[in-house]
């Protein structure tokens, strides 16, 4: 006897899976049946600009196996499969970008070694916020940030190709070990270099 295939897509019936429940001003929670629910950031007006397709592919994401949480950015959209600005989370590994595509839109984790206690105030968080931004362009397009260093292209195509090494992290004037706390910080070819992914 065949076996039909079991499908993880969130049924089109299934109306109130797809509606994000407040749980504080700028937070939500999406529930999907039998598992923890997907976390939503964003304000309300912000939570109710998801379309539905997007949602669909958030509950699709948290049902596959091996997912132990998902979280829906401000930013998310439809994807491939998964909605782009979501967060993926397996019980070894975080994913801030898990639609390979669209080549995380620009998305990237970096664990800082501050104390959760070090920014419970809101004012310090605003404050760091606001220092990133400073320094990392943002938004859709090409902007410039007030305090950004200007990088010689070869060294920008090579960290394209190579990632974060040691010795791109010199020619950059980065502590080595910040590519430890970056999430895929080197990159290598099937052949288990860099140079086939210069070709």
């Amino acid at each position: 006897m065949k076996k039909s295939p079991v499908s993880l897509a969130a049924p089109k019936s299934d109306v109130a899976s797809l509606s994000v429940v407040p749980t504080g001003p700028a937070t939500g929670s999406l529930y999907v049946d039998g598992r923890s629910p997907i976390r939503v950031f964003g304000v309300d007006s912000i939570r109710k600009s998801f379309g539905e397709e997007t949602l669909r592919q958030a509950i699709n994401a948290r049902r596959a196996p091996g997912v132990v949480d998902v979280v829906l950015n401000p930013d998310a959209h439809v994807g491939y499969g998964a909605p782009i600005g979501c967060v993926m989370v397996s019980p070894t590994h975080v994913y801030p970008g898990p639609v390979g595509v669209d080549i995380n839109c620009s998305m990237s984790l970096l664990q800082f070694e501050l104390d959760a206690n070090a920014v419970a105030d809101k004012r310090l968080r605003r404050a760091l916020v606001d220092a990133i931004e400073r320094r990392v362009p943002t938004g859709a397009g090409y902007r410039q940030a007030p305090l950004g260093r200007r990088i010689p292209t070869e060294i920008v195509e090579r960290a394209l190709v190579e990632g974060a090494t040691p010795e791109i992290c010199a020619l950059l004037d980065v502590n080595p070990d910040w590519a430890n706390r970056l999430e895929d910080a080197v990159r290598v070819g099937s052949d288990g270099t860099t140079e086939s992914l210069a070709k």
